[in-house]
């Protein structure tokens, strides 16, 4: 019954937004918003990672890598879309944007302020600053990106490593 745009774990349930039909459609349409949120659910029942800094980005990414995990096994298989979080639900009139992009997490700059720029993507550029709880959003590109690498093998898609890794997959 609410306007929101967002989806939430709060305690020990779910929230969903009804979207503004501009920034977001409504958010319980999208398996990995849902799936997301609901492994946050799971995090804090389990590792119980403070919602903030470096244990909160891993907290988000923890929750975008089992999103793009069960978007995958709904599809049956990876694609281009498994690296997307909330792609059915973010401005739905415009296709393939998302609210996070986890095989070029910087991919999100025009959401943030130029002063913050966009999420993460290596450790050593991560966001310390005080904004977004420490960077939770931020720098949960560093872990999304490494899955997404995990799964696809390749390299920094911005070459700043050249470590090769090499692909695993994902089981479904």
């Amino acid at each position: 019954g609410t306007t929101g745009n967002n989806a939430a774990w709060t305690n020990n349930q779910m929230s969903y937004g009804d979207g503004d039909g501009m920034l977001m459609g409504p958010t319980p349409l999208a398996l990995d918003v849902t799936a997301h949120e609901l492994t946050h659910g799971v995090t804090s029942k389990t590792a119980k990672l403070a919602y903030q800094n470096e244990s909160g980005a891993l907290n988000e990414g923890i929750s975008d890598i089992l999103a793009a995990v069960c978007e995958a096994h709904q599809l049956g298989g990876v694609s281009a879309r498994t690296w997307l979080i909330g792609e059915d639900i973010f401005t739905p009139a415009p296709a393939g944007d998302a609210l996070r992009y986890m095989a070029d997490p910087s991919a999100d700059a025009a959401l943030y302020p130029p002063q913050i720029g966009g999420s993460r993507d290596f450790y050593a550029d991560r966001y310390t600053g005080t904004q977004d709880n420490g960077g939770v959003h931020l720098n949960s590109g560093i872990a999304n990106l490494a899955f997404q690498l995990l799964v696809m093998g390749g390299t920094h898609p911005k070459h700043k490593t050249t470590f090769g890794v090499p692909a695993l997959g994902v089981a479904g």
